[in-house]
C-alpha cells in the first residue's frame, strides 16, 4: 500500500519571485505586477502563472511565465543568464515557499514590446513540486 504525502501544495508564483529576489547578483526588479512606467524599473522581471501542468499523488507540476524586461540587448542578456543560473539550482531545493524535485525552463524568445525601446523575452519555467 502507498501511503500519500498530505500538506499544503507550494505556491509556484510567490516561490519563483522569491527564488529570484534572493539573488544578489541578478540585480533587477522581479514582480507579479508590471509598473505603469517600466522604465524607471529596467531591468525587470514579471512573473505570473500559465496554464498548463499536471499532477500526481506525490507532486504537482505548474508553469511561471518569466518575462525579462530590459533597456537594451546587453543588459537582457545578463539578466536571462542569471534567470536560467538561479533556476537551474532551484531543482532539488526550495525555500519557505516549498519543495522543488525539478525545474525546468524552456529557451527565451524575443517578443515585441512597446515602446520599441525596451527590450522583452519571455520564457516559462516548469515546477514539480512537492506538498509542504
Amino acid at each position: 500500500m502507498v501511503k500519500r504525502i498530505t500538506g499544503a501544495w507550494a505556491d509556484p508564483l510567490a516561490m519563483t519571485i522569491h527564488w529570484l529576489t534572493t539573488d544578489d547578483t541578478l540585480h533587477a526588479t522581479v514582480t507579479a505586477t508590471p509598473p505603469a512606467d517600466m522604465h524607471h524599473a529596467l531591468p525587470l522581471i514579471v512573473c505570473s502563472l500559465a496554464p498548463g501542468g499536471g499532477y500526481d499523488e506525490y507532486t504537482r507540476s505548474q508553469q511561471v511565465d518569466i518575462d525579462i524586461y530590459a533597456a537594451g540587448h546587453a543588459q537582457a542578456m545578463r539578466v536571462m543568464a542569471g534567470v536560467e543560473a538561479r533556476l537551474a539550482v532551484l531543482q532539488g531545493a526550495g525555500d519557505e515557499y516549498g519543495y522543488v524535485d525539478e525545474s525546468e525552463l524552456t529557451g527565451f524568445a524575443e517578443l515585441p514590446h512597446t515602446p520599441p525601446d525596451i527590450i522583452r523575452l519571455a520564457g516559462t519555467v516548469t515546477l514539480a513540486m512537492r506538498p509542504q
